[in-house]
């Protein structure tokens, strides 16, 4: 048994797969879940969070302190982890097709096209905090600048990153000057009838609802 296990891992022109690769997608995977439970939970559920609701942190009970604990030491970490790793198997995928002198992107962006799919039907139809969507147009461009020169990576790489800089740096001044004219949040008080829906609707009651 071992030994076909290490043929099979080593057969010529076909690299090994790396268990840590699976086993940190695991991880991330059920992090997120983990960090996502209060959403299931919680009075409005997604429609809470995507519109600004529960974000705020509260040590007034034993729960609040525990949920508020987890969400600073885990919360985005998981996410962002599970983002890392789906770069990493879109290099390992660039680069096996580069091996074998297939054209690239080829099959590829049908598999980032699929992905779009499923990500809007899990929208629709089970969760609207989805972020497979996301992946799929990202796959798509990155696929897509890996047929550009160096250069041109390059400077879409420093083009983006000063983008995500400036957007960062005006969305923390907006926070940061709506905190010292003593606004509040949009979201913080959910609306009964969603709280309802949530609560006692049926799932196709919660479909129409969730839809755009």
């Amino acid at each position: 048994m071992t030994e076909t296990l290490t043929s099979a891992a080593t057969t010529p022109g076909r690299p090994a797969r790396l268990p840590l690769l699976d086993v940190m997608r695991g991880v991330a995977i059920l992090g997120t879940l983990m960090t996502n439970v209060w959403i299931f939970t919680s009075p409005g559920a997604e429609w809470a969070v995507l519109s600004g609701g529960q974000g705020e942190m509260s040590f007034d009970s034993v729960p609040a302190a525990a949920e508020s604990t987890m969400r600073l030491l885990a919360n985005g970490k998981f996410l962002s982890l599970l983002t890392i790793l789906f770069g990493v198997g879109l290099a390992i995928q660039y680069s096996a097709a580069e091996r074998r002198g297939a054209p690239w992107p080829g099959r590829y962006r049908w598999r980032a096209l699929f992905l779009f799919a499923e990500g809007t039907v899990h929208f629709l139809l089970v969760f609207a905090w989805d972020v497979l969507m996301g992946y799929a147009v990202t796959a798509l461009l990155v696929a897509w600048l890996l047929t550009r020169t160096p250069k041109a990576r390059h400077r879409v790489m420093w083009w983006a990153a000063g983008l995500h800089l400036a957007l960062i740096g005006l969305l923390t001044a907006g926070l940061l000057a709506e905190g010292a004219q003593g606004g509040t949040q949009g979201g913080e008080s959910v609306p009964p009838e969603v709280v309802d829906l949530y609560a006692h609707g049926g799932y196709l009651e919660q479909v129409r609802f969730r839809r755009p």
